[in-house]
């Protein structure tokens, strides 16, 4: 382990390793570890105990969600504190060549990567954006719950098995619709986030479903660089290249939640939307495989509605190709070659509500 205690004079920093029941903290000052219950009362005798050492900050890794009541503790008592990606401690730990893993361990470890790399503390997050981020998880792994049900069903073979499944698969279809409802109720009531679900929902291939899991899980839209989004999404090729040998260049890393949507957008907009379509069959003409086509078309969609977020403009095909959405079929819009809007007898793109206020009444 880096000898970093002889280095430091005026710095406290506390790693910080959770687990479900309990958690593990080290003191980088005195070296000191101590073991907490990962309760109230047992994060109550935590925050007394570090408050008086004054910590410049403290540091645990992102667990799933376990973290989160150290962390709120920790904000609301004004104590600076962040999160850590677990592959970089993993990483640090290969670096310096720790061997043996138990929970304090991992403490220091995650306190000595704090010390060498200073990373910032952390505001507090909105529990409202976490709300709509767990409502947005929670979706996904409903589907593919629904997905696995409904593979099972076409595989059985006994009658009360199927009877079983069936059930299953009629309460998960209501918990996929309440979450739906309960997520589009809370972005209506956001005026800055239901824009941006507008604005997103403009793009064929992007419904408003999509639209609203891209809004959520990828609030760093339109704030960051085209290559930074793609990055961020895991759709950016990293080379593999070492001497005079190249190897293939792979996608890998970012948020797989957010990759599996757009794989989902991009099957359609290979479809229905002009621009990706046009760009999808010259890849396929090159001799490109289908899946990296479609991948390149992904981190193309992704660049496009990260402009489209930063310049707050709606999608237009940039070329000649008229593109027709329908609204409560009464509404229409016309989107031509030069970015004109027609205007006989419809509505401009400014005053069409593309994200409908939900019925209050019917939500439950």
């Amino acid at each position: 382990m880096i000898n970093s205690e002889s280095q430091i004079t005026n710095t406290t920093i506390i790693g910080v390793d959770i687990s479900k029941n309990y958690f593990d903290i080290y003191v980088l000052t005195s070296g000191k570890t101590m073991r907490f219950d990962n309760n109230t009362r047992g994060i109550k005798k935590f925050i007394k105990y570090i408050a008086p050492l004054n910590p410049t900050i403290v540091a645990m890794e992102y667990t799933g969600g376990l973290e989160r009541k150290v962390f709120f503790a920790l904000q609301n008592n004004n104590i600076p504190c962040c999160c850590l990606k677990p592959i970089n401690i993993k990483n640090f730990s290969k670096t310096i060549d720790a061997k043996a893993k138990t929970d304090p361990i991992s403490a220091k470890l995650i306190a000595h990567y704090t010390f060498l790399y200073k990373p910032a503390p952390q505001p507090k997050p909105d529990e409202k954006l976490l709300l709509l981020k767990d409502l947005a998880s929670r979706h996904l792994q409903l589907t593919q719950f629904l997905s696995s049900e409904k593979n099972r069903l076409s595989s059985s073979t006994f009658a009360k098995t199927k009877s079983q499944i069936n059930k299953s698969i009629k309460v998960v279809e209501k918990l996929i619709e309440d979450n739906r409802k309960q997520l589009k109720e809370l972005i209506c009531l956001d005026t800055e986030l239901k824009a941006k679900v507008e604005l997103l929902d403009t793009m064929p291939g992007v419904g408003e479903h999509s639209a609203m899991m891209l809004a959520v899980l990828l609030p760093e839209l339109g704030t960051i660089s085209g290559k930074q989004i793609a990055s961020l999404c895991g759709v950016a090729p990293f080379v593999n290249q070492s001497g005079k040998a190249t190897g293939k260049a792979s996608i890998r890393g970012g948020r797989d939640k957010i990759r599996q949507i757009l794989y989902m957008v991009a099957l359609v907009a290979i479809v229905y939307n002009p621009t990706i379509k046009e760009y999808y069959n010259r890849l396929i003409q090159k001799g490109k495989p289908a899946k990296v086509a479609l991948v390149a078309c992904m981190r193309k969609i992704i660049r496009i509605l990260n402009a489209m977020i930063k310049n707050n403009n709606p999608f237009i095909p940039d070329y000649y190709e008229t593109y027709v959405r329908e609204q409560n079929n009464i509404t229409k819009l016309i989107l031509t070659k030069n970015n004109e809007v027609e205007q006989d007898n419809y509505l401009v793109l400014s005053d069409t509500n593309f994200l409908r206020e939900p019925d209050l009444k019917n939500i439950t």
